[in-house]
């Protein structure tokens, strides 16, 4: 089994507080981004609600460990984002 959870994590470092600023600003609430703020308190909530869990990856590791690297190449041809460093600031 495989669960995708796709919320953000890191709350508290600059990039993540920027990041709740504008998204709450814009009148989205994030209610669950104080219960569950690291990879790890979301592998807990799995493992409580009876799922085994085998591992947790943020999005930069699945992208450096899933994607294969001919689509990796690909896609970073698409030049969408000027640096890098963002890439990583929001796939982290």
């Amino acid at each position: 089994c495989c669960v995708l959870i796709y919320d953000m994590i890191g709350p508290d470092d600059p990039f993540g507080q920027q990041l709740i600023y504008n998204v709450e600003s814009r009148g989205c609430p994030l209610p669950g981004i104080r219960s569950f703020p690291a990879k790890e308190s979301h592998a807990k909530l799995l493992e409580e609600c009876g799922f085994t869990c085998g591992g947790v990856h943020d999005m930069l590791e699945v992208y450096g460990k899933y994607v294969n690297q001919d689509e990796r190449k690909r896609t970073e041809r698409i030049e969408f984002l000027d640096e890098l460093e963002e890439w990583h600031l929001i796939m982290a």
